[in-house]
Formats: C-alpha cells, structure tokens, sequence
C-alpha cells in the first residue's frame, strides 16, 4: 500500500514539472484569453476563461488591450496550479468516499 503522504509529494512534483514545463515553454510574458487553451494544453478553454472571470474565478491579474484581455504569466500560472490542486482535493474526497462504500 501506498503511503498517502508519499503518494501526495509524487503528485506535487509532478504537477511543479509540468507547470515548470508551461512556464519554460511559453514565449511571451503574458497569455491572452484567446490563447488560454493553447498556453494549458486544452485543460481551460478562452469560453471557459470568460465565463470564470466573470464569476470571479478567473485569473485575478488581467488587462485589456485593444479589447483583448491578457494575463501575467506568473498569474495564469499561479491559477491553473490553484486549479489542479482543487482538482486534486476533489478527487481524494471522492476516493475516500467510494473507499468507504467499497469497505463499509
């Protein structure tokens, strides 16, 4: 059995990989909205972004220039971790749940 806690420092250094790997691949210092799906490897849409900035959800630093909204890079990438990490969260409750159902 895997200890959860090792199980847990896998996963985070995995996803510090990849968001590194983002980060290192991406040429520009800012994301634009359109180009959000590209920048996260189709994980969030640019509908899905508006719609999240909309609620307040979205990434917290933006600006628009010639209409067209744009992120830090430091930012977006400081949201999509917050995002998987919620993810991450959410699927150990959901494991815990079904755990239990499968024992109890």
């Amino acid at each position: 059995m895997i200890d959860k806690s090792n199980k847990q420092e896998k996963n985070e250094m995995i996803m510090n990989d990849i968001l590194s790997k983002i980060k290192d691949a991406w040429d520009s210092p800012i994301v634009l909205r359109k180009d959000i799906a590209k920048f996260s490897f189709g994980l969030v849409t640019a509908r899905s972004m508006q719609v999240l900035d909309c609620r307040g959800q979205g990434i917290e630093e933006s600006i628009t220039i010639n209409g067209k909204v744009a992120y830090p890079l430091d930012s977006a990438i400081e949201w999509l971790e917050s995002r998987i990490k919620k993810q991450v969260i959410r699927n150990e409750r959901k494991s815990h749940k079904n755990d239990f159902m499968l024992n109890g």
